[in-house]
């Protein structure tokens, strides 16, 4: 196994965060070929979501009226917020 999937498998925190969001922070502020690829990674990530959601409604445990996008982007962005409220410890 690569040290990434030992580091999963072993239920440790990565070193260095979440490879997706430091590679679209890097995005952001360069002109780098990948942007592309980081965005596909952040669609599939939506996308697997939204997939738990529709589950979820489909077995009665999330309202039916959930539009499951608009809740997966929720909960990706809540991430974000997440990460300042550590920052700050507030």
């Amino acid at each position: 196994m690569t040290s990434i999937s030992m580091t999963l498998f072993q239920n440790d925190i990565l070193v260095d965060g979440c490879p997706l969001m430091n590679a679209a922070i890097e995005a952001d502020d360069s002109n780098i070929l990948i942007e592309d690829s980081i965005k596909e990674g952040f669609t599939g990530l939506i996308n697997t979501i939204k997939t738990i959601i529709e589950l979820g409604k489909s077995q009665n445990e999330i309202d039916k009226q959930i539009d499951s996008e608009q809740m997966a982007v929720f909960i990706l962005s809540s991430i974000g917020v997440l990460i300042l409220s550590r920052l700050y410890k507030d």
